[in-house]
């Protein structure tokens, strides 16, 4: 079997010109004058009337405080106090050990060796800060004292 090749046929269609329109400029109309000379005639135009608006300024935003927790420092408290007897648990500096200096001892053992009252200090070991081996010295001292003649 042969095959054989058939060309396309064109044809030819013709198409008609598409009208086009001739923009007209707008006709003026005049107005004829009033006969009452104190009429007023207003034309209202869209035409935008600047304003004065100013412009906000924007400002830095103030500082937020920060919620940073301070860690308090066991600093020795300074004293001018001579006290003697403060190696023995003496927080009053009254040479005298007895329940007065454990309240000193506890008052400042809650509030970091801060003086308080009468109180000069009862870090009675002068490790710089107010602990449960204060009360030890505290306590030992006011036992020896109590069974001794």
């Amino acid at each position: 079997p042969t095959a054989t090749v058939v060309p396309p046929t064109v044809t030819h269609t013709p198409v008609p010109p598409t009208p086009t329109a001739t923009p007209v400029p707008p006709t003026a109309t005049a107005v004829p004058p009033t006969a009452t000379p104190t009429q007023v005639v207003v034309v209202v135009t869209n035409t935008p009337v600047p304003t004065n608006t100013p412009t906000p300024t924007l400002l830095p935003n103030p500082p937020v405080p920060t919620n940073t927790p301070t860690v308090p420092t066991n600093n020795p408290i300074p004293t001018t106090v001579y006290c003697s007897r403060r190696a023995e648990g003496d927080a009053d500096c009254n040479n005298v050990i007895n329940q007065a200096d454990r309240e000193c001892w506890k008052a400042q053992y809650r509030n970091n060796n801060v003086p308080i009252g009468s109180c000069i200090s009862s870090d009675f070991n002068t490790d710089s800060k107010v602990t449960i081996l204060d009360y030890s010295i505290w306590i030992i001292t006011l036992l020896k004292e109590r069974v001794s003649p």
